[in-house]
Parts: structure tokens; C-alpha cells; sequence
């Protein structure tokens, strides 16, 4: 690890009416690991004209050789500890995300469930499909299903079709009326059905559930465990919440009710802005179909207070360093986090050859300030490193060696269905509020009248029932007494085929009402 980078020859003239050229050059390093394969490299932008010193002062060209680093399994990280005196010291800390975390689920399996309740409006089920269609987006040889559940909960294409397809068959669901939405919010349902249908799939499993979480406040997340239970034992759940903003991002959510349901099946909850048109969407939800980031990053075991702030999450492909004075420098640190669902921890132990470039670090980054002569002394030489107390190279006192020349590091398709509707019930709630909200005794009146004329129940009949609603949305429906034979199961079904008309209704209430 400590031969990582670009490694630059800097040849000079320092000979006047003297030239040449640099016709070849290699580096071959050997791994400390036993029977590990050498890292051959070698220059290919050759020959290279040396100038002459009066010329170009003897140093105004260089031929660089990259040697690419090993692969990453997670997370490299070093750790260096250098001892100045009894006082002082430095560690020193270097971390870095692989590149890439995981790859992406080849030739998957996925099954969307959509809520289409009647709290959800039309324009964030429209988002709903945005999302799914950036998800796609990503892993063009999917196969795919999707479940809307309401009250209950049912396939809306019946079998697994290709990504391409998704649109055509989302245009024949729609016209067959199997997308439309009505009363209830049995999100246990729409997971159940899910994980059926991955049943006997071959490849990765996954199950992203998208829903507005206005549930029935009977709902429990152990519901949940058993309806995914029937999926392959594989699987991976997200919960996606949409929500509504002029940007698309998205955001792990770990403290909401319904997290630990993801959470419990290597998933994640996320919320989610998917706005109509913003075309960084695809982007934005790459963490939905693949990890891209260790998210609760944490260092333990160093004082860290005065050094760079840890970031809570460390995304693939970035780093973290702290040089830290410390009388006592650290000799391990526990790097712990969660990648999705899975928890993280890697023990970090210093070593010696990182030691010595602790060491370096010391003078290159100009923390000798403080540093007596013999302290200065003992770091330089356990470092090897050039300080104001020792020098390797043959050059004038206060000559440094040129930096010019060196290389600088380099700043580091939808398919198209996201415009199709789906055809609610309902709106949400939040009319214009001109009128008076109408009683529910007042609104099951004709059903109870063709309830009492199915059933014909004796006299003195009575229900009493208790409903939940969400905005719009009969959430909930129990019959908590009847008398009347047939009568508390017709009322009950009659109360779930209520549509209550747009108005004011407030986002959660409980309606108890006598009948009878």
C-alpha cells in the first residue's frame, strides 16, 4: 500500500554545452506478501530530450510512470505512529472508499409494489413511476413485475417482463383497470404478493416498495416479517417514501416508523424527490439499486477533535486524512459503518512501513513547527525524510527540488414510462373547504338501506363502527359491535366501498358511528 501513486524520474543537467536524452526507464516493485506476483511498470511517452542547464536549468522536463493501485475490497485504510519524545508524537490516518462499493445486480429479479391508495393523488403515483423508471434505468436486463395494492393487493402484469417492456405492459394495466386505486393501505399485502412472485426466481431478488406510509394506525412492522418471509432468502426490501420538491435527491432515513422493515431485510428506507423533467433523477437513485456509500461513518479510538470533521457518510470513491499530535500516538482504530443493511467494521492496526511515512508526513505537511532539534532529529530519522535538521540530497543549502512539470491530478438513459398516469380513486384531501364535510352516518345511509333489504335483520339491529381515515382515504374499517344478522359484514364492506367526497378532511382522524 505505501508504493501507491505516480512515481516520477527527475533527471537534471547540471553541465553546460552537455546533452542527452532519457531513452528508457522501469520500475519494478516486489509485495512484502509472500509469493504476491511483482507490479512491473514502465514509460511509454519515450525518448525524453534532457535540456541542456543553460537552457532549461537542468530540470524542465520529466517522464512520469503511473502504477495503478490494487483493487479495493470496501475500504483500504493506514495507520502511522511516530514517536518525537516522552511528549510528543503523530498518527497518522488515511482512508479511502473503493471506488466502486458493489456492482450492480446482473440479470435481477425485481418486483415494485406501488401504493394506489386513495391519499395518494395522481401526480405523486406519476413520481412513483419516475422512480421506478430511473431505477431501470440502471440495469437494463431486469426482469420486472409490479404489485399496487390498496385495501388488497394484486399483480398488475402477471408475469416477469423485460425492462424494455415495462412500458407497454404499464399501458395494458392501465387500460384493464387493474391500476386503479380505492380505500386502504395494506402495504403488508403488497409485500406479500411481492415476495410470491419472486418465488422460484433464479439470479438477485429485490423488492422496492413505494408507498406514502399514511397506513392504518393498526398497522405493526411485524406484519411485515412474515409476508417477505416467502421470498427467497436473498432478497433485498427498500421502503421508498416520495416525496415533493424542485430537485431530485434522495436520503436515507433510518428514524422513520417503518425503517426497521427494510432494515430487517437487508434493505434501506429512503426518501425520495422525483420531480417531473429533472434529469439527474437516474443519478440520484443509483443508491437505490446498489450500495454507493458507507453510511454512518465512524472512527473510534483516536482523538479526532482536532482534525478534519469525519463525514457521517463516506461515498465510494472518496478519503479521509488526519495527521494528529499526540503524546500517546494511536496504535489501532475501529472504523465502523453500514453499507444498506449490513454492518461494517474493520480494526486498523499501524504498521511499520506507514510508521516511517508518518514520520515524513511530519515535515511535508509542516508539523515540525513545535518540534525541538532532537525531536525533529528522531522523526527525521525514522522517516527518512529531508527536515531542517538533515538533508539526503546533494544539493545547495535551502535548494529544494523542482516541482515543475509535474503532473496535477485531474478533476475527477430513462425508458421512457415515466409519463404514464395511473387512473385513482381520489385526490388526498385538501378541497377547497367552501362546504361543510358531510357526516359518514350521512354517507352510508343508502347502504344501509341495501343492506337491510339483503339481509332483512330483525328489529332493534345495530352496528357500531369505527373508521380511519387519511385525508380522503378510508384507511380503516371495524365493526366494533353488531347485532342483526349479515348486517355487520354488509356495513363493514359497504363502509371500505365508501368514497368520501373531496374536501378538507383531515390527514388522520377516527370516525366512530352508531347504526341502526
Amino acid at each position: 500500500m505505501s508504493s501507491l501513486g505516480a512515481w516520477h524520474l527527475v533527471v537534471s543537467d547540471h553541465a553546460g554545452l552537455d546533452v542527452g536524452s532519457l531513452d528508457a526507464w522501469s520500475l519494478t516493485l516486489i509485495p512484502a506478501k509472500a509469493g504476491a506476483a511483482p507490479i512491473r511498470a514502465a514509460a511509454v511517452d519515450l525518448p525524453r530530450f534532457i535540456p541542456d542547464a543553460p537552457d532549461g536549468d537542468g530540470d524542465g522536463d520529466h517522464v512520469v510512470i503511473e502504477v495503478e493501485p490494487p483493487r479495493l475490497a470496501t475500504l483500504g485504510a493506514r495507520l502511522g505512529r511516530v514517536v518525537a519524545s516522552a511528549e510528543r508524537g503523530f498518527t497518522r490516518l488515511e482512508i479511502d472508499a473503493a471506488p466502486r462499493l458493489r456492482e450492480l445486480p446482473r440479470r435481477a429479479s425485481v418486483v415494485f409494489v406501488l401504493d394506489v391508495s386513495r391519499s395518494v393523488p395522481e401526480a405523486e403515483i406519476a413520481a412513483q413511476l419516475r422512480i421506478v423508471d430511473a431505477y431501470l434505468s440502471h440495469v437494463p436486463d431486469a426482469s420486472v413485475e409490479l404489485v399496487v395494492f390498496d385495501r388488497t393487493a394484486r399483480r398488475a402484469f402477471g408475469q416477469f417482463v423485460a425492462a424494455k417492456d415495462v412500458a407497454a405492459a404499464l399501458a395494458k394495466a392501465r387500460a384493464a383497470g387493474t391500476l386503479t386505486g380505492g380505500n386502504g393501505s395494506a402495504l403488508e399485502e403488497g409485500l406479500e404478493l411481492a415476495a410470491t412472485a419472486l418465488q422460484g426466481r433464479h439470479g438477485p431478488t429485490r423488492i422496492v416498495a413505494l408507498t406514502d406510509a399514511l397506513l392504518r394506525t393498526r398497522f405493526r412492522n411485524a406484519l411485515a416479517d412474515p409476508a417477505l418471509a416467502q421470498a427467497p432468502g436473498a432478497t433485498i426490501t427498500h421502503l421508498v417514501i416520495p416525496q415533493q420538491d424542485s430537485e431530485a435527491w434522495i436520503r436515507r432515513d433510518d428514524a422513520h416508523d417503518l425503517a426497521p422493515i427494510a432494515d430487517g431485510h437487508r434493505g434501506v428506507l429512503f426518501a425520495v424527490s422525483a420531480p417531473e423533467g429533472d434529469k439527474a433523477l437516474a443519478k440520484t437513485v443509483l443508491g437505490l439499486v446498489r450500495p454507493i456509500a458507507i453510511d454512518h461513518f465512524a472512527i473510534r479510538g483516536v482523538d479526532l477533535s482536532e482534525a478534519q470533521e469525519v463525514p457521517e457518510t463516506l461515498r465510494e470513491g472518496a478519503g479521509y486524512r488526519a495527521m494528529i499530535a499526540a503524546k500517546d500516538p494511536a496504535r489501532s482504530v475501529v472504523i465502523t459503518g453500514k453499507i444498506w443493511a449490513t454492518p461494517f467494521r474493520r480494526v486498523v492496526r499501524h504498521e511499520p512501513g506507514f510508521d516511517a511515512a508518518t514520520a515524513a508526513f511530519v515535515f511535508s505537511e509542516d508539523e515540525h513547527d513545535d518540534l525541538t532539534k532532537e525531536e525533529m532529529l528522531r522523526v527525521a530519522f525514522a522517516g527518512r525524510a529531508v527536515s531542517p535538521v538533515t538533508s539526503y540530497l546533494a544539493t545547495e543549502p535551502g535548494v529544494r527540488p523542482s516541482t515543475e512539470g509535474l503532473l496535477g491530478e485531474e478533476s475527477g438513459e430513462s425508458l421512457g414510462f415515466s409519463g404514464f398516469g395511473l387512473v385513482g380513486a381520489g385526490g388526498g384531501g385538501g378541497g377547497s373547504g367552501a362546504a361543510p364535510l358531510p357526516s359518514i352516518e350521512s354517507l352510508l345511509a343508502p347502504a344501509v338501506d341495501r343492506c337491510v333489504a339483503a339481509h332483512k335483520p330483525a328489529s332493534g339491529w345495530k352496528v357500531e363502527l369505527e373508521l380511519e381515515t387519511t385525508g380522503v382515504e378510508i384507511v380503516d374499517v371495524q365493526a366494533t359491535s353488531a347485532r342483526g344478522m349479515g348486517m355487520g359484514e354488509c356495513l363493514v364492506e359497504a363502509a371500505w366501498q365508501l368514497m368520501l367526497p373531496d374536501g378538507d378532511w383531515p390527514l388522520r382522524e377516527t370516525h366512530k358511528v352508531s347504526l341502526g
